[in-house]
């Protein structure tokens, strides 16, 4: 049984506006940064990592994760 909270991570909305949409012309380079912060602790008190993972049909070719 877990005793502590497991809340969802806070991440914060890369684009102007606080938004997380955004309109790009097509052929165009796009580049953001996403920066998410988890604050619950792992039952023995260490802090719980994040993962993100970018997949989908609309990554062509280039894309890349620098």
């Amino acid at each position: 049984s877990c005793t502590q909270a497991n809340n969802a991570p806070v991440i914060n909305p890369p684009f102007a506006g606080g938004s997380f949409e955004t309109t790009v012309i097509a052929g165009n380079v796009v580049n953001f940064s996403l920066n998410a912060v988890d604050m619950d602790l792992l039952q023995n008190g260490t802090p719980q990592s994040l993962t993100l993972i970018a997949s989908g049909p609309m990554f062509g070719n280039g894309f890349n994760t620098n």
